[in-house]
């Protein structure tokens, strides 16, 4: 049984939902799974947690896996310009009456187990449901799923998968998950399943003590990315991208990677070692498969260069962590005379220190305000900064782009930059500019030192 539900009907659903719930835990969500069959169990998954670079290394390892010839299931949050991209098979969106089916599905699921007084549930364990139950019907071979926050009572963590993926561990969500690395990383950890190997990116000292004690609790083989097994061969000009160089104990990879970013370097190298563990498993992935499916690897919203004169660059760097890795790239791969820096971050973040870090590398600041209950008065931002007079507030995001491309010559560049939810937005305003749409060169735009 289920209900039927128009597409309206379905998102209302889904956002009715409460982002956080008042009785966090996984009982409810297996509740409510099991009412729809217990999808989860039919699947092959690798789970990827973390803190930033999940979505990357979640699209890599996908990206492989389907160069390889299998059907994948993709499942990351949160979206950018479309609610149905965080839920993919073979990079193709759910569509919007599949979604609508399965929340109808969900919805009922979700009557049944109310009535065993578990609560109402979250809208990301409601997405969760619905993702598994899609995957499970259209029979994908693996599901490369994202981890929602945390992970040990994240609703992804209601699985054993066939792999455990953790990417660099730093400071964020600490009203949820603690205040040290230590206590992040112990939270990240849950998803570590016994017998189940674990890859992860090099962390820092307490956060590899944290993740090899769950490892050696559950019986699991764990191992780490050596931060000097990657490095960028070149930077290519013409063609927008970077050759890199990850070294593994098998092989020597020298990948064309289309994602720009150091951080992006690094991720690679996670995936690599991650799809070398699925290999050692018995799954088929041949070296072709491999440098082929990196470089296909598209990920919108991270140093995704949208125009050329004036340069427009933007970035999804939502934390600490994320702006200094920002700040580090676009120092390293590109040329520019001016900076116009349009930001905008939510209030639960470390505002002050965000601020400082990229600040500094700004000729003009315009502050905006993201489209989010979280967000950060950008008024509050604009009275932190030392310099008033080359930093402006304007709330709307066609005004804030407006005001970039007056300040903005041909050789300056304009970087966009903090909350997914502004970005995305933000990209749809870029891309509907017409006077940028007219110079917009997807694979031969900016300039690579």
């Amino acid at each position: 049984m289920k209900y039927e539900l128009s597409y309206e009907e379905c998102m209302s659903f889904i956002h009715g939902a409460k982002r956080f719930s008042d009785n966090p835990g996984l009982k409810r969500t297996k509740e409510i799974l099991r009412a729809l069959g217990s999808p989860q169990d039919s699947l092959k998954i690798v789970h990827v947690a973390g803190t930033n670079g999940k979505g990357s290394v979640t699209a890599m390892i996908s990206s492989v896996l389907k160069e390889a010839g299998y059907s994948v299931g993709m499942y990351t949050s949160p979206y950018l310009e479309e609610f149905e991209e965080r839920i993919q098979i073979n990079n193709v969106n759910i569509s919007k009456t599949r979604l609508a089916y399965y929340a109808g599905l969900v919805k009922y699921a979700v009557k049944k187990a109310s009535e065993k007084g578990l609560g109402y549930p979250n809208e990301f364990e409601i997405i969760t449901c619905i993702m598994f139950k899609y995957f499970a019907d259209e029979k994908v071979d693996y599901a490369v799923v994202e981890v929602g926050l945390g992970g040990r009572l994240d609703a992804t963590n209601v699985i054993k998968p066939v792999l455990s993926v953790i990417t660099a561990i730093s400071y964020d969500h600490m009203n949820v998950l603690g205040n040290t690395l230590g206590e992040i990383a112990e939270e990240k950890a849950g998803i570590i399943k016994n017998g189940i190997p674990v890859v992860s990116s090099a962390q820092k000292k307490e956060v590899i003590d944290a993740l090899i004690k769950n490892a050696e609790s559950k019986v699991a083989e764990i191992s780490f990315v050596n931060n000097n097994s990657f490095t960028v061969i070149e930077a290519k000009r013409e063609d927008m991208c970077q050759l890199v160089e990850v070294k593994t104990d098998k092989a020597n990879y020298k990948i064309l990677l289309n994602l720009l970013g150091t951080y992006q370097v690094s991720n690679c190298a996670l995936a690599v070692n991650a799809l070398e563990k699925l290999i050692d498993s018995g799954v088929e992935i041949s070296m072709d498969n491999m440098l082929i499916g990196l470089n296909k690897t598209r990920w919108i919203g991270r140093m995704e260069v949208l125009s050329r004169n004036p340069l427009i660059v933007i970035d999804g760097a939502h934390n600490i962590d994320g702006i200094k890795k920002l700040k580090e790239s676009t120092s390293k791969y590109f040329l520019y005379k001016k900076l116009i820096l349009i930001l905008g971050i939510l209030a639960d973040k470390d505002t002050n220190m965000m601020l400082d870090e990229i600040s500094s590398i700004a000729d003009y600041i315009i502050f905006t305000l993201p489209h989010s209950l979280r967000a950060e008065d950008p008024y509050n931002l604009y009275e932190k900064t030392y310099d008033k007079s080359r930093c402006f507030v304007i709330e709307s995001y066609e005004e804030a782009l407006k005001k970039a491309e007056l300040l903005a010559n041909d050789c300056d560049m304009i970087l966009c930059a903090g909350s997914l939810y502004m970005i995305g937005d933000m990209r749809k305003v870029i891309l509907n500019d017409k006077e940028i749409r007219e110079r917009v060169e997807i694979h031969c735009t900016g300039l690579l030192i």
